[in-house]
């Protein structure tokens, strides 16, 4: 179901939940939720249109304050409400491990750091796990994915919600709106495993500019590759955590996102249609 995703100005990894199936056949009304990567790389006439054609009344940002300020906000445009709601204490001023690959580019710098913040030998495929755990674990992140929940209960137009990629946090979120709305881990899986799908370029500009800046370690070009886009096992580890620490994934969203089972029906029938 590739065709949900979005042609919004340069963004690579925005799609409408509309479309997706629950296990009673009911999808996710039309321009109601949207998930995106970060929207600073959109124009005010972009925001606009949501705006105006897609009836855009709300935006959630995961990114934390560290993110936010090495890029930029989100575009504004009056009467668009825009909300913060970050789920973990930052991720770029991580304190890193001392190693010995090294850039003069910003960005490259930047990322072979996150991936020895990551794991010693700069291996990202199983060690990102420890993120998503973070993510519905501490306390931050619980309480923003309350927060978060709660906003998509009262929002009465679309809402548009995003990390920096729209895959990870983004992707933590996705799980458990859906799972509220009754659907099934196949389907979850699904549409998180999409973002491979939406990043095959980026994932190839990027061992590019890796290349180009004279890092050849391929341990590090398969982090760098990896990194673009999800890995099943990461949302899985996410998974793990809450049902080993909080006995389940309804008990959850019930008891520690405090999200009740009447909200958790107000939601169904506000967003599904039989459509």
């Amino acid at each position: 179901m590739s065709f949900r995703k979005l042609n919004i100005g340069s963004l690579i990894n925005a799609r409408d939940l509309h479309g997706l199936k629950n296990r009673n056949g009911k999808t996710i009304k039309k321009n109601s939720l949207f998930r995106s990567d970060a929207l600073f790389k959109i124009s005010s006439e972009d925001m606009r249109r949501l705006k105006e054609e897609n009836n855009l009344k709300e935006i959630i940002d995961f990114r934390g304050e560290d993110e936010i300020n090495e890029h930029t906000v989100d575009p504004s445009v009056d009467g668009v409400k825009h909300i913060y709601l970050p789920l973990n204490n930052g991720i770029r001023n991580q304190v890193t491990r001392e190693h010995k690959e090294h850039s003069d580019n910003k960005e490259v710098e930047g990322i072979i750091n996150f991936f020895y913040y990551l794991d010693e030998k700069a291996d990202i495929t199983y060690a990102t796990e420890k993120l998503y755990r973070q993510f519905v674990s501490n306390e931050i992140g619980v309480k923003n994915l309350s927060n978060f929940l709660n906003e998509v209960l009262s929002c009465d137009g679309l809402l548009i919600y995003h990390c920096t990629d729209g895959k990870d946090r983004t992707g933590v979120a996705t799980y458990l709106l859906l799972k509220i709305l009754d659907f099934d881990d196949e389907t979850i899986f699904y549409d998180y495993l999409l973002t491979n799908e939406n990043v095959v370029e980026k994932r190839k500009r990027r061992r590019e500019l890796f290349l180009s800046c004279g890092i050849d370690n391929e341990i590090i070009l398969n982090s760098s590759d990896i990194i673009a886009g999800v890995r099943e096992n990461w949302l899985k580890a996410a998974v793990d955590e809450i049902n080993k620490r909080y006995q389940g994934v309804d008990s959850y969203i019930e008891n520690i996102l405090g999200f009740s089972k009447e909200k958790r029906e107000y939601m169904q029938e506000k967003y599904l249609s039989c459509e």
